[in-house]
């Protein structure tokens, strides 16, 4: 997994402009032996203009069949990863993630040999954000695209896909049927029912 700072997912990702890129968000809540033959959404984003080519929806194995010398991104659901942060004082991105799993061991219920962590930039202050997630989830993520032979650029939280405006610190939502997807910093955010977004939005704006 990678922790980006994606400003949208309308935009390509920061990557060198040669091929078009693959975007695909799968599902939450899906059983992971079903990964292959369930709904997500993706769409192909030209390599030297911002915007997507339209947002198509089918199983992952029809998104699979838009791959061929495309670039991969994917972004997984949020529910499922945990967004946190660690300072470590080093400057050395590999010793801050080699410390990142023992430092956040008594924040976490699971085992730490049983997770995934993947650090995000320095930031201003020292410290560098977190992903945490199950590694038997990033297994069963890339497995289809391990049996097809096809590199992923990334996988990324699906909350980190959404706006975010350095400048006026506002929040984004997506809005779905039975959930909301909230952006709430450059590195934060959460899911939460539909019918919670607004107790959600006054403890981020108590005035």
């Amino acid at each position: 997994m990678q922790l980006q700072n994606l400003t949208s997912i309308d935009q390509p990702y920061r990557l060198s402009r040669v091929r078009e890129i693959l975007y695909i968000r799968l599902p939450s809540g899906v059983p992971l032996d079903a990964l292959i033959a369930a709904p997500v959404e993706f769409a192909v984003a030209a390599a030297d203009r911002p915007g997507l080519n339209g947002v198509e929806h089918g199983t992952l194995e029809a998104a699979l069949q838009q791959a061929a010398n495309r670039r991969l991104i994917v972004f997984v659901p949020g529910a499922d990863v945990r967004l946190t942060s660690v300072t470590v004082p080093t400057k050395q991105a590999s010793k801050v993630l080699q410390a990142a799993p023992y430092q956040l061991e008594e924040q976490l219920a699971e085992d730490i040999d049983t997770l995934h962590f993947a650090l995000g930039p320095r930031q201003a202050d020292g410290s560098h954000p977190v992903a945490v997630v199950a590694d038997n989830l990033m297994q069963a993520w890339t497995a289809p695209f391990r049996e097809r032979g096809l590199r992923l650029e990334a996988l990324v939280p699906d909350t980190l896909a959404l706006p975010w405006d350095n400048d006026q610190h506002r929040w984004s939502a997506l809005c779905e049927a039975e959930q909301v997807v909230v952006r709430n910093a450059p590195y934060s955010g959460f899911y939460c029912a539909p019918d919670d977004l607004t107790s959600y939005l006054l403890m981020g704006d108590p005035d």
